[in-house]
């Protein structure tokens, strides 16, 4: 820009600052104290899901641990560790009570989830198990895996009753027959053939080929009579049980990799009898649901061999590589998970066993679009977060290393909506609230491409814009004026070659697209090279008249709007910047570096008013709170800092983050927080200063009534009720005292009896660890003899025994009492001497 833009825009900065040395900050309290209300961590890393149907929870393997989480709330119940290898197979009991485990080490456990202790451990094969599955009443365990082989275990006693050798590839899945006096047990795996066990003769029925490619699931009608495959080569065969002939094929137009009869426990139950006919005339008598890589979840007739009706999870299922599973949880819910680490629940609203019995009754288009509600869904893992943001209080958009962005409860972090738009990686987000409970939301990312979203919460978001015209990309966003939640009239853009786009946003109007319109083509205001480097961060001022950028070369640059020319430039960081921030209430600027320091600059003259230090590493992200008091920051160390803008000191350090915080947002100024990792996890932050305030004048009160209570206990001569409340408050100093002046009003034994008896094991170990003390001092050392004669002689040595902690004490104990007890001897012996002199 020239000589005259470069004029007019710092004359234009200096009338804005006139203007805003006018603004007063509203009075603030200081933030110090933050808790975590709420966390999202993966609990799911892939593998099918075992699944508890009477307790609706699901056994998932997250990496090396096993998490059990449950589906109507989905919070993770319980967490079982790892034996440091990565978890191959999981399977649950039905009652939810027992959970067995298979890892790459080849070692199988068995845990008891009350009491959270691993019962069992055993290693009966020679490469990973891949399937585990329990019998209809939790008896026998088969484990299926690698080595070809297949092995039944018995649960309760933890021996091996059963192994079977035949396939001639990795066995992949296995299944009971519901009936428990069937007693056969089917396998499948990548030898195209599926072979029927007689747990009674140990031996193989039968051999039933008819695939061509890997069996990938196996399922028995509830009825009992037929058997269901399903492979690789978008086939499912129903055989018979009874003769093992092959009933009908069924083409499914798609690799399937779970297929199940529709049908709940109960149902399986009560039809499960030896003489019962089958009602089908030959055929089954139930639907059964297939979920495959196309993303779609079908319900098929056997009878008319076709499939009724099929939905789509959603637009990503398909692309990150289909459905992985599905199950019946209840009578009227159903779970899908996914190959991205998804678990999926769908209420249906008829009850399965009317639904899923009338095989021959024709339904209407409209009865089957009402059929399934809900899609409540949990994501298992997110990988790396990238950015966020709120919207609203209660909700956050979260982008991961991932092509799509999702909306989440705050609290419960269930996910609301996916959008999907992006070709690659999304790098940045920005929300601005356009009116109550509606949102516009700009993404950016690798595929050098800026989108805008309409969210209204209560819907999926719609694509409304596109911007195009980077050739790089897109590594930070910022909406103009939503700090004052103004509705927006720009979004500026950086990507990795340094440049700054300012993208018009005047065509927005508050009605709703529609979700079939095509998203709008938006148009560049300006665009300038700004920066040598990658453009890490933007940020608009409060009053939406300028912009700043902060790049990997180490400087900041500020910018007017719409022109985008260069007003001023903020040089002293050691390393790049990767995060600015706008005071809301006076004339300064915030900047985080590579350099592990914030710095607090003015915008009338360039000068660097202040210096932040306390990371370790390099800080990622700042932003004000507190009306611009505060500034909070989060860096590569995993470090959250609250920072005193008027002193530059760490109000608090919060350091619950394992990886590089990359993420960081705030709302109604520092009130809520949102912090998000590089390794996955989010945490939603509540500030409890005048909580924790409060509660320490109350604990400090109560403090000052025991300590008065001690002094009238003591006025009284009621020295053993002192001496309790002196132990319970943990005062060493005012135990001895008591002690003293007890023992200088006389009455010991029974002062002795009263305080000796009522003590714990726990009381016990601090006493004598206070004896431990005073015996070092040549003046105490006569209240700890005392103490310690009383507990010694009026206490068990079998009690004191049994004190965990004790054999550090008894060391001290014994090396200063001898050294006492030599020094009363030597001044005994020189009595003798005095006695000796007199007596001469």
């Amino acid at each position: 820009p020239g000589s005259g833009i470069q004029a007019a825009g710092a004359a234009g900065m200096e009338a804005a600052m006139e203007a805003g040395q006018k603004r007063k900050a509203p009075s603030a309290t200081l933030r110090s104290e933050y808790e975590i209300a709420s966390k999202l961590k993966p609990f799911y890393t892939g593998g099918r899901v075992s699944v508890s149907r009477s307790k609706k929870l699901a056994a998932c393997a997250c990496g090396e641990e096993v998490n059990i989480v449950c589906l109507a709330t989905g919070r993770v119940v319980t967490t079982i560790p790892g034996d440091s290898a990565l978890v191959t197979s999981v399977c649950i009991s039905e009652d939810a009570t027992v959970v067995f485990i298979a890892s790459r080490s080849l070692q199988c456990s068995q845990w008891d989830l009350e009491t959270q202790t691993c019962t069992r451990r055993f290693k009966g094969h020679k490469a990973p198990v891949l399937h585990m599955s329990l019998d209809s009443q939790g008896l026998y365990l088969c484990t299926a895996g690698s080595d070809n082989q297949v092995k039944v275990w018995d649960v309760q006693e933890g021996y091996l009753t059963h192994s079977f050798k035949g396939h001639e590839g990795v066995v992949l899945f296995s299944v009971f027959h519901p009936h428990p006096k069937k007693c056969q047990l089917y396998t499948c795996g990548d030898d195209t053939a599926v072979r029927v066990w007689d747990l009674r003769t140990k031996k193989c029925l039968r051999v039933l080929k008819a695939h061509l490619s890997t069996v990938t699931c196996l399922s028995v009608s509830p009825c009992g009579k037929f058997l269901l495959s399903c492979a690789q080569d978008s086939m499912a065969h129903v055989w018979s049980v009874d003769t093992f002939a092959k009933v009908s094929s069924i083409p499914l137009n798609e690799v399937t990799n779970s297929a199940v009869f529709l049908a709940t426990r109960e149902m399986a139950s009560s039809s499960n009898r030896e003489d019962e006919e089958d009602a089908g005339a030959g055929k089954p008598s139930n639907y059964f649901v297939t979920v495959g890589q196309s993303g779609k979840v079908r319900f098929w007739n056997p009878r008319k061999f076709k499939c009724e009706y099929e939905f789509s999870v959603d637009d990503t299922c398909e692309k990150e590589g289909g459905c992985l599973d599905f199950a019946v949880v209840g009578s009227t819910t159903v779970l899908c998970t996914t190959l991205d680490c998804r678990i999926l629940t769908y209420e249906l609203s008829e009850d399965v066993e009317s639904f899923s019995n009338n095989l021959d009754e024709r339904r209407p288009e409209s009865f089957w679009r009402g059929l399934v509600a809900g899609g409540d869904q949990l994501v298992g893992n997110n990988e790396q977060i990238t950015d966020l943001c709120f919207l609203g209080p209660k909700h956050l958009v979260i982008a991961t290393n991932s092509q799509y962005i999702r909306v989440y409860d705050a609290e419960t972090f269930a996910c609301l909506s996916s959008c999907s738009g992006h070709t690659d990686i999304v790098l940045a987000l920005q929300a601005c609230e356009v009116s109550e409970g509606r949102f516009l939301i700009a993404s950016g990312g690798k595929d050098n491409s800026v989108l805008l979203w309409d969210s209204t919460l209560s819907q999926d978001a719609a694509l409304v814009g596109r911007a195009e015209g980077h050739f790089s990309a897109v590594e930070c966003l910022a909406f103009s004026g939503r700090a004052e939640g103004r509705p927006a009239n720009y979004i500026c853009s950086g990507d990795g070659d340094g440049f700054l786009k300012l993208w018009d946003l005047s065509w927005f109007s508050g009605a709703r697209a529609r979700p079939e319109s095509p998203a709008r083509a938006m148009s560049t205001l300006s665009t300038t090279a700004g920066h040598e480097k990658d453009v890490n961060t933007v940020a608009f001022s409060p009053d939406g008249a300028y912009v700043c950028s902060g790049s990997q070369d180490k400087t900041a640059k500020l910018w007017s709007v719409p022109s985008l020319a260069t007003v001023r430039t903020f040089r002293g960081h050691g390393r790049g910047v990767w995060s600015v921030a706008f005071s809301p209430v006076d004339q300064v600027l915030c900047t985080a570096s590579g350099d592990k320091t914030l710095r607090l600059w003015s915008l009338k003259d360039g000068a660097c008013l202040r210096s932040f230090q306390g990371h370790t590493s390099s800080v990622l992200k700042c932003c004000y709170v507190s009306y611009g008091v505060q500034v909070v920051s989060a860096g590569a160390d995993g470090l959250v800092k609250v920072w005193n803008v008027s002193n530059a000191e760490c109000a608090n350090t919060f350091d619950q983050h394992e990886d590089k915080v990359w993420a960081l947002t705030a709302c109604d100024q520092g009130e809520t927080l949102a912090t998000g990792s590089g390794d996955g996890e989010v945490f939603v932050w509540r500030d409890h200063t005048d909580q924790k305030a409060l509660d320490r004048r109350r604990e400090e009160a109560e403090l000052i009534k025991k300590k008065q209570r001690i002094s009238d206990a003591v006025y009284r001569g009621s020295y053993s009720k002192a001496f309790r409340l002196a132990l319970d408050l943990k005062y060493p100093g005012q135990l001895h005292r008591i002690i003293t002046q007890a023992v200088k009003a006389g009455g010991e034994g029974e002062f002795w009896e009263e305080v000796v008896q009522d003590l714990s094991d726990d009381e016990i170990k601090e006493c004598l660890r206070y004896v431990s003390d005073w015996n070092t001092n040549s003046r105490l050392y006569l209240c700890s003899q005392l103490l310690m004669h009383n507990i010694f002689s009026r206490i068990h040595p079998d009690r004191l025994g049994k004190i965990p902690g004790l054999s550090d004490v008894w060391d001290g104990l014994t090396a200063y009492s001898q050294r006492h007890a030599k020094r009363i001897d030597t001044l005994v012996r020189q009595t003798y001497m005095l006695d000796y002199a007199l007596y001469k």
